[in-house]
């Protein structure tokens, strides 16, 4: 299961997780981003090159696959943006804690709507 879920599983996303009308999504909302952002769920990394580096300070990257993390890490090499990979493992005892203080970081929420 670790191969798949390591190597198969992020070439399948890859290669076929970004379909024109998300593309379309991405293309529209990604560049409204400002400041410090917390992108969970990474994956390979394609929201990247939406970024606008002009008004995102820095994008913190949290992904819990090691497969996606190697995709993301290539497509992270391709912008000009400050991107800090969060390695969250599920089976381990230590990951990296975000520099937050309670409070500082103010929330804000998409809402799609098709």
């Amino acid at each position: 299961m670790r191969f798949y879920n390591e190597h198969i599983y992020p070439w399948l996303v890859s290669s076929l997780g970004d379909p024109k009308p998300i593309q379309e999504v991405r293309q529209r909302i990604v560049p409204l981003a400002q400041g410090a952002v917390l992108e969970i769920g990474v994956g390979p990394g394609v929201n990247f090159a939406h970024y606008n580096p002009t008004t995102v300070s820095k994008v913190y990257a949290l992904e819990p696959n090691r497969g996606m993390v190697r995709l993301a890490e290539q497509r992270r090499h391709e912008t000009n943006l400050n991107i800090e990979s969060l390695i969250f493992l599920a089976n381990a005892s230590r990951w990296k804690m975000l520099p937050l203080i309670p409070s500082s970081v103010p929330l804000r929420c998409a809402r799609f709507q098709s």
